[in-house]
């Protein structure tokens, strides 16, 4: 349940990830349904490191909002492909697309 939910909101968030706020580029979580959002957030924060693409997602808006070239050495516009396939692969694994 929770990736039919994350995936969602991390296409949304992927979709306006141009946008910076100053300093600040809205993460998935900002697109969580309301009415559910302490339930998605308490999920996430309680299986962070069960499922890299969590970090890797937290890593890439970050580095968006302070406008770094780079993670890990990686230029930041491949590192963005790379999560956009893993969260495909999990999209398959749960039979939604994930296209962005």
């Amino acid at each position: 349940m929770f990736f039919s939910y994350y995936l969602l909101a991390l296409k949304e968030a992927l979709s306006q990830d141009e946008v910076n706020y100053g300093f600040f580029t809205k993460s998935p979580s900002w697109f969580y349904p309301k009415e559910l959002y302490v339930a998605l957030e308490r999920y996430e924060e309680s299986h962070y490191d069960e499922f890299p693409l969590l970090e890797k997602v937290a890593c890439y808006f970050d580095a968006k909002s302070h406008n770094f070239p780079t993670i890990e050495s990686v230029e930041i516009n491949i590192y963005r492909d790379s999560l956009i396939e893993e969260a495909k692969e999990i999209a398959l694994k749960i039979g939604l697309e994930f296209v962005v």
